[in-house]
């Protein structure tokens, strides 16, 4: 006693369901890029690119024999100086303070007219 399965889709339904799309169309954009951007900044939108990064300083490794950390916090002009003093100068972050103590000893060395 083999019964038959019912079928769900007649065989009429199913030639009406092959000739649908099979998939949901797309809409072509009509509106040009351009046109978006400029929209998008007259209603003050927020980008989400990236903005670009400020330059890193070049990292320096240098075997010299230092080896006591010394650290500190300084304003963001003191750093600026120190860096910008050992660039120009062509010496290491350690030379630089090297230096700098150098003459503020000497300067406190001589006497005061």
């Amino acid at each position: 006693m083999a019964k038959e399965r019912v079928k769900l889709i007649d065989d009429d339904l199913a030639d009406v369901l092959a000739s649908l799309p099979k998939g949901p169309s797309k809409p072509k954009n009509t509106v040009s890029k351009a046109e978006i951007k400029k929209v998008s900044e007259e209603a003050k939108f927020v980008s989400r690119e990236v903005p670009p990064q400020p330059e890193k300083r070049k990292r320096r490794l240098y075997r010299t024999g230092r080896n006591v950390q010394f650290a500190t916090k300084l304003s963001k002009e003191t750093h600026d100086s120190i860096y910008d003093t050992c660039e120009q100068q062509g010496w290491l972050v350690a030379e630089t303070i090297e230096n700098a103590m150098a003459a503020l000893q000497e300067k406190i060395a001589k006497p005061k007219k």
